[in-house]
């Protein structure tokens, strides 16, 4: 069945490459885009990981083994969320980095991305 794409859809769907900015306006917004992102995910790592350590506690302090229970499976899917935003997080600051070098390879000037 055929899809219907505006023509500004298509353009603004995701490619492989993105591709290279050519004002200082649009490194800008690409690094931004990208340090925003790795901000939110950082502060969504640094909030799991209080909630971790709050249900870490209530395990340690629950003697009834069906709450454990609870707990302990809780405590695990944030375990497996939290290893999720780690490399979120390590993908993040990557691309940031790509960025800066690909800019220095294009030879924007070093003032542009400060």
């Amino acid at each position: 069945m055929p899809t219907d794409v505006s023509p500004e859809a298509a353009a603004s769907a995701p490619t492989g490459t993105a591709p290279t900015p050519t004002t200082e306006a649009e490194w800008r917004q690409r690094q931004d885009a990208l340090q925003e992102a790795l901000g939110q995910h950082e502060t969504l790592l640094d909030a799991l990981q209080s909630r971790i350590n709050g249900l870490t506690t209530d395990f340690v302090n629950r003697d009834d083994p069906s709450q454990r229970a609870r707990l302990a499976a809780d405590r695990q899917k944030a375990l497996q969320e939290l290893d999720r935003l780690r490399t979120q997080v390590a993908a993040d600051r990557a691309a940031l980095s790509d960025l800066l070098e690909q800019a220095r390879r294009a030879g924007v000037p070093a003032g542009w991305l400060r």
